[in-house]
């Protein structure tokens, strides 16, 4: 009966330990996701992170700014400014916001 009853308490005491680390878990994770979620409500703080991960993406693409692209330049006939200039050859470029 007594192997029984401490074994009984360590499973227990795993299970409780189990429960506990989960419940951490979710804590943080609902902080994350709030902060996520006031991120994403902001419109400018969400055309930032765009900005960011679109940059980010023709970094490991192997392009270089100023040398195939160019990053929120005013265009030469005053008609906007995109977030992004692609450099071609026999200046021609595209722009894509």
């Amino acid at each position: 009966m007594r192997k029984f009853e401490a074994d009984r308490t360590t499973k227990y005491g795993s299970l409780e330990k189990g429960l506990k680390d989960a419940t951490e878990q979710t804590a943080r994770l609902a902080t994350s996701t709030e902060g996520l979620r006031a991120l994403m409500d902001n419109s400018r703080a969400r055309g930032q992170w765009g900005e960011r991960m679109a940059d980010d993406i023709l970094r490991a693409s192997g392009l270089q700014e100023g040398v195939q692209y160019r990053k929120n330049r005013a265009l030469d006939t005053g008609t906007g400014r995109p977030d992004f200039t692609f450099l071609l050859p026999r200046a021609r470029s595209s722009t894509w916001t």
